[in-house]
């Protein structure tokens, strides 16, 4: 494998979509990691460990970002009709990408489909349409898909546990999805619920403090993080422990 460059700066490995032959990630991601000093490298989603491994070898930290649902097989479940698109390429690369940032115990941050990527990766299940299976959930459940513009909050989010610095224990937050965490992965601690219907928000895996941190949010904190210092917070939160884990090296 080559080695990493000390170039003072932490190197983020980026997670990408695949459609119509075409691998791309939206530029909120690659701004986040560059406005709170790391450098972002999109990663198109290796088929294979050995190729995973050496990718991972030159980045020190992984994010993991939004896009599909993720096939519910892997989470052995069968698919539903409010099931959307997936994409088993996606699904592959991304297992990959956490194989080998597990191996080298490199910090790992998860956004929208991230989370979800995570807790089944880890061994969780995630609701495939929240209005259809949390309908009987207190408040009738938020529809996470919010009508006011995207850049702004759209519901709030109750932290049980703050890991990075925030104004207060509820935070808005920006929310377009369908799916979400259902029972989390073993070894993970719900650290943020919605504040209307208990959804889980936000999981941490303080089992693998090895790595610095494995970190889920169900939101968008790269569109607003430019706006907002809760959400610029958490990549100061992931770029400092990536950068922790780059000095011990």
């Amino acid at each position: 494998m080559t080695d990493k460059k000390d170039s003072g700066q932490p190197v983020i490995g980026i997670s990408c979509s695949f459609s119509d032959g075409r691998y791309s990630v939206p530029d909120g991601y690659i701004n986040a990691v560059r406005d709170s000093g790391g450098i972002p490298v999109v990663l198109p989603l290796p088929q294979n460990k050995s190729e995973a491994m050496e990718a991972m070898s030159l980045c020190d930290g992984l994010l993991l970002s939004g896009g599909v649902d993720v096939d519910p097989k892997l989470y052995g479940s069968y698919k539903m009709f409010a099931t959307e698109d997936i994409c088993p390429k996606r699904d592959k690369g991304e297992f990959n990408l956490l194989d080998a940032a597990n191996e080298l115990k490199l910090p790992v941050l998860g956004i929208c489909r991230g989370i979800q990527v995570i807790n089944v990766y880890f061994g969780g299940t995630l609701y495939q349409d929240i209005p259809f299976q949390v309908r009987s959930l207190p408040g009738g459940g938020n529809p996470h898909r919010q009508t006011v513009p995207f850049p702004e909050g759209g519901h709030k989010v109750i932290f049980e546990k703050e890991l990075w610095k925030v104004s207060a224990g509820t935070i808005r937050v920006n929310s377009f999805h369908h799916q979400a965490v259902r029972r989390p992965a073993p070894g993970f601690e719900v650290i943020a619920r919605d504040d209307s219907d208990g959804l889980i928000e936000a999981i941490y895996s303080p089992a693998c403090a090895s790595h610095g941190m494995i970190l889920g949010v169900q939101w968008h904190p790269e569109i607003i993080q430019h706006i907002d210092p809760d959400q610029k917070a958490l990549f100061g939160y992931f770029i400092e422990k990536v950068r922790s884990g780059a000095s011990s090296t």
